[in-house]
């Protein structure tokens, strides 16, 4: 459960967010989380369900195929997502939140579940998948390299508030990262 503000507003792409326009502005995101969260049902229901859902249910199947394909599971198409290996469903979630084609993409620690071999490989894959996307990422992400990798503006956070913001290399160079941070994760 997420907590709620005490204080405060969101604002998004500069307008306040509401209750009566808090639907449309979520059919302009999508999440991906850490954890896969897939239904009890094929792959490709999976990613075809959103975009069911935001009204395109005649090509929700040939967009599902594509995205599973974009990823590398268009083979694990018709297999219970439940029975996916970490790396395989975060795929199909990465898959599954991109045929949303959103504005805005919310990405938390997306690919801790995948191991190290299959993530620098991935990465590239989502790297040159969001560069033909044009999707705006917000990644969380405790992983330089990802940081390295992914970003072009990051903001570092310590105990809910703002520590640092720039580019990645004036980051990673800083010694207040050096301090958060520690050595284990630099590069």
């Amino acid at each position: 459960c997420l907590d709620l503000p005490k204080f405060g507003f969101i604002a998004f792409r500069g307008q306040r967010v509401t209750r009566s326009n808090a639907l449309a502005v979520r059919r302009r995101l999508a999440v991906v989380f850490q954890e896969p969260l897939l239904l009890d049902t094929t792959a490709l229901e999976n990613v075809a369900l959103g975009i069911k859902l935001r009204g395109d249910g005649h090509r929700a199947t040939e967009k599902a195929k594509n995205w599973l394909a974009r990823f590398g599971v268009l083979h694990l198409a018709q297999q219970n997502a439940l029975t996916l290996s970490g790396g395989e469903a975060q795929r199909v979630s990465l898959a599954r939140a991109f045929a949303l084609e959103p504005e805005v993409l919310l990405l938390d620690e997306p690919f801790t579940a995948v191991d190290v071999m299959a993530r620098t490989e991935l990465i590239r894959e989502f790297c040159d998948i969001l560069a033909d996307s044009g999707a705006t990422v917000v990644l969380v992400t405790h992983d330089f390299r990802e940081v390295q990798a992914l970003a072009t503006r990051v903001v570092v956070l310590d105990k809910g508030r703002v520590q640092l913001q720039g580019k990645p290399d004036e980051i990673g160079a800083h010694p207040v990262w050096r301090a958060l941070a520690g050595s284990a994760v630099l590069p």
